[in-house]
């Protein structure tokens, strides 16, 4: 005699299936949420101004000073190293240092300069139209800023923070 099957094959398997208890999981992601913005680390971006020439065609009122080529100081990159013009042209051209641009004696260059023209804030930037963008930024930072000592102490003094750009050809 054949054996009957038992009546537990036959019961319907979503019946018994009940609630999914979610909890373990609700309480994982309440751990590993906050952990993870904790931890993250957020990008900080800086911006540098840069004041582009303007070209009108208006006609420019007659004003009492005239701002000529001598007024504004003007930087070229080019292959010996550092040249200057208008505000800058009695400064000798700043050699490449073992193939390097130096920076640092252009620093001290521009520090003299502002000391002679406290007023001044605006400088051209001249670089050749492949110049590396990491030249460009570097030449910026030392031209704006510069790191002063006074004894033990320094200190962070404006020198040209209104930076215009532009191609210069050789």
């Amino acid at each position: 005699m054949a054996h009957r099957p038992t009546s537990r094959r036959k019961r319907n398997v979503d019946a018994d299936a009940g609630d999914l208890n979610l909890t373990p999981v609700m309480n994982l992601f309440m751990v590993i949420i906050p952990f993870l913005l904790m931890t993250a680390v957020f990008v900080n971006t800086t911006i540098i101004e840069i004041h582009l020439p303007q070209e009108s065609k208006a006609p420019q009122a007659p004003s009492d000073k005239k701002v000529t080529e001598d007024d504004i100081l003007t930087i070229g990159l080019t292959a010996k190293g550092f040249t200057f013009s208008g505000l800058g042209k009695r400064i000798a051209t700043i050699k490449k240092k073992d193939g390097k641009f130096d920076f640092i004696s252009l620093q001290k260059k521009l520090v003299e300069l502002k000391k002679k023209h406290p007023t001044k804030e605006e400088v051209v930037l001249l670089f050749k139209a492949d110049a590396p963008y990491d030249l460009v930024i570097d030449t910026m930072d030392a031209t704006r800023i510069a790191l002063v000592k006074n004894g033990e102490t320094t200190t962070k003094q404006n020198l040209f923070p209104m930076v215009s750009v532009g191609e210069i050809s050789e």
